[in-house]
């Protein structure tokens, strides 16, 4: 029996513990056991149990992923000159260096075994963020934050005691298959159409009620961008009319909601951008102070704070991050890394599962802007998946070619009966033997 007639590959621990790290995110900062968090010792336990999978996680190494270890070499090597060496300090810098082993991980499960199974556990972690915004209440998992409205005091609420602005970006990611979904630009299967279009009515609720100007940005050009995702005019006038609906359905529901209106013509009135202008404003000129190698990661946070007459103080912003940390030379690095997961992310939007990361890309770019999600893993992971989505389409070409040949039927048929084996397609009708959605 040909190896293409038999049952698909089974599930490895290490792709189990892989996916509980990413289905831990939502709890990284409300979990931590033995002084870290939940997901860094799941994390360290795949990395144990990926060393037996290999082939599996780190078979290719793309010269790209080059870029980012240099902007990361950099930022450790300014920490290790300023801070005096300890086992904590090993233990914060080496953050970045375990980010760049999930970044390669993540490439190659996308392109080894499922890039769809990827995506999916993605948004189930960000789904489950949106759940937890509103039944966390009840729980007491949430923070939040308070500020004088009209004469009332009305709360921010991030659930899981988590920043506002990154529970919002990160609940970005849950919208953006529900457009797909109801459009028909992404056809799922009925149950998977359902909860698309679930989380993404959670999601969009509870980005409001975080009150952040930021992720509703993101959320709107991440919105926006599905239309620039299909190459058919029908399913593209159907999106047009489904994203506009949907940012008209946004939009009435923010001014309705008396938070997010005052902050908005606080926003519009009186530049109010919770002092962001003069925080980057200070980071350039810090950065006039060590313009080539930076600060370091750790430092330039102290730094920072330190400049402003404050405590530990972000930029707001990861460009300004990188610069503050790794200086010109660091920041060249990152953006021959970015640059070109964004350049991936673009040129295959409109084909295979490209259609939903070159929207959650952009929901990353745009958060970015006012928020240093470069400390979130989810930021890291959607750019590895830019970077994969071309190897994962040409791997599934391959896979329904050769299931054809085998089977002496045609491409179309073998793509459907292929996708019927396979347990981790939630797509409905297949993927194209060019690599697209149907």
């Amino acid at each position: 029996m040909s190896s293409l007639d038999q049952p698909h590959q089974r599930v490895t621990l290490a792709e189990v513990l892989f996916y509980a790290t990413i289905l831990a995110l939502p709890f990284e900062e409300l979990i931590t056991v033995g002084g870290g968090t939940i997901t860094k010792w799941i994390g360290l336990a795949f990395v144990a149990a990926s060393l037996s999978a290999i082939r599996t996680f780190y078979n290719s190494f793309p010269l790209v992923f080059l870029g980012y270890l240099m902007y990361v070499a950099v930022g450790v090597a300014g920490d290790l000159v300023r801070i005096p060496l300890s086992l904590t300090l090993l233990n914060q810098v080496m953050g970045p260096v375990l980010t760049c082993v999930f970044m390669i991980a993540a490439y190659n499960l996308a392109a080894n075994r499922s890039l769809r199974r990827l995506m999916f556990v993605l948004w189930l972690s960000a789904a489950l963020f949106a759940v937890f915004q509103y039944f966390g209440v009840a729980t007491g998992a949430t923070s939040s934050s308070s500020q004088v409205v009209e004469g009332e005091s009305v709360d921010r609420i991030s659930a899981l005691a988590t920043d506002p602005n990154f529970v919002a970006c990160f609940m970005s990611l849950a919208v953006i298959p529900g457009v797909l979904a109801f459009s028909g630009a992404l056809p799922l299967t009925p149950c998977y159409w359902f909860l698309s279009l679930l989380g993404a009515l959670l999601a969009a609720g509870g980005i409001i009620m975080t009150g952040s100007r930021g992720g509703l940005l993101a959320l709107v050009m991440g919105i926006a961008s599905v239309l620039f995702v299909t190459r058919n005019w029908v399913v593209r006038l159907k999106v047009i009319c489904v994203a506009f609906g949907v940012l008209g359905i946004l939009s009435a529901a923010v001014l309705h909601d008396p938070l997010f209106r005052a902050r908005l013509e606080a926003s519009l009135e009186k530049r109010d951008t919770a002092n962001r202008e003069d925080i980057w404003q200070d980071s350039l000129a810090l950065f006039t102070q060590h313009p080539i190698f930076g600060f370091g990661n750790l430092s330039s946070v102290s730094e920072l704070g330190r400049f402003r007459g404050e405590g530990n103080r972000c930029t707001h912003n990861v460009l300004l991050s990188v610069l503050l940390a790794t200086g010109g030379a660091g920041c060249l690095a990152f953006l021959c890394f970015y640059l070109t997961s964004a350049g991936t992310a673009w040129r295959h939007r409109k084909s295979g599962m490209g259609i939903i990361v070159f929207p959650w890309f952009l929901i990353a770019l745009v958060g970015s802007l006012s928020l240093n999600l470069e400390r979130g893993k989810w930021y890291w992971l959607i750019t590895a998946l830019a970077l994969a989505v071309p190897k994962a389409q040409a791997q599934e070409a391959r896979k329904v070619t050769r299931f054809a040949r085998a089977l002496g039927d045609s491409e179309d048929a073998a793509s459907r009966r292929l996708s019927d084996r396979d347990t981790g397609l939630w797509l409905k009708g297949g993927i194209q033997p060019s690599g697209g959605i149907r």
